[in-house]
């Protein structure tokens, strides 16, 4: 007889009270000024998003910062492209496979990339929505692997600059329409599991690992 592998089951919803955010959560007031100087420019796009919280002295730092809407969709989800003049590039993007929002160098689902949060399957919201936190798994390296950063959090562009500066209020624009995402079938098999796991949790060969 085949023995049935036992899946961990995973909260599918981390629900928490919104972080305050102010100008000492890491990455907040680089992310503000940029945010501010796009917006007087008329360069800030409809959408964008910021990510902060993760401190800088802590290993992909880097993903700190304003993210726009890409043209290009992915799974049927809008993606996004980090505002930043390196010449590096970095997305966020909605994996269905793996049930997760994900950071990475790549606009790619066969790599790890170097954090995700998973939700819910079937969570159309975007990773800004404001009525849930998410649970951000950022790669600490080879040794440590992902590890739960509860400090790193998503809003829209428009939000922060309300909260930190008092102007540029929300708007319903800067909400995704779930309604308007495409239904997808999703895989379920890729072994994505192990809520207290330190290791590698998308179940992919290489991570990226920044400095």
């Amino acid at each position: 007889k085949k023995k049935k592998k036992k899946k961990k089951k995973w909260k599918e919803k981390e629900m928490s009270a919104p972080i305050q955010l102010s100008a000492e959560v890491p990455g907040a007031k680089e992310a503000y000024e940029q945010a501010k100087e796009l917006s007087a420019k008329g360069h800030l796009a409809q959408g964008a998003v910021c990510v902060v919280g993760r401190a800088a002295d802590r290993k992909n730092a880097s993903l700190n910062g304003i993210y726009c809407p890409d043209p290009r969709l992915f799974h049927g989800r809008t993606c996004y492209k980090k505002e930043e003049d390196l010449g590096t590039e970095k997305f966020l993007f909605y994996s269905a496979s793996k049930h997760a929002w994900k950071l990475s160098n790549n606009l790619d689902d066969n790599k790890t990339g170097f954090a995700f949060a998973k939700v819910d399957g079937k969570d159309k919201a975007a990773p800004s929505d404001p009525s849930r936190k998410l649970t951000w798994r950022v790669f600490d390296g080879k040794a440590e692997g992902y590890q739960k950063d509860h400090g790193v959090l998503c809003m829209t562009a428009r939000a922060m600059l309300h909260e930190l500066g008092g102007h540029g209020a929300p708007t319903s624009g800067d909400r995704e329409d779930g309604s308007e995402d495409a239904q997808l079938p999703l895989d379920d098999s890729s072994g994505e599991q192990g809520d207290g796991s330190s290791g590698d949790e998308m179940g992919s060969s290489s991570s990226e690992e920044e400095q």
